[in-house]
């Protein structure tokens, strides 16, 4: 399975998880992947820890649904839209 930057995968060996965030290509094709943990007990960023690609599992993507702001405007055509004139040249 090819891993994507930004997944949130977990490491089959040790069972460290987090989110990948780097690639590194090999000139005999070993792929690893860097995982960054989540923040420490302190609220600091962890180091990114590289794995082989092999041993990653995807976890699956949590989705959440937004709430549709019925004050907002929605996406598509203004109405009253006035275009300049373009100029002769």
């Amino acid at each position: 399975m090819r891993i994507t930057l930004g997944q949130q995968v977990k490491d089959s060996i040790t069972g460290y998880s987090g989110t990948a965030m780097g690639r590194m290509s090999w000139l005999y094709g070993c792929e690893r992947i860097g995982i960054q943990g989540p923040l420490d007990k302190d609220g600091k960023v962890v180091d990114v820890v590289w794995f082989d690609e092999e041993q990653l599992i995807g976890l699956p993507v949590k989705r959440v649904a937004k709430k549709r702001d019925e004050a907002a405007s929605p996406a598509g055509p203004r109405e009253n839209v006035v275009r300049k004139a373009i100029p002769n040249r």
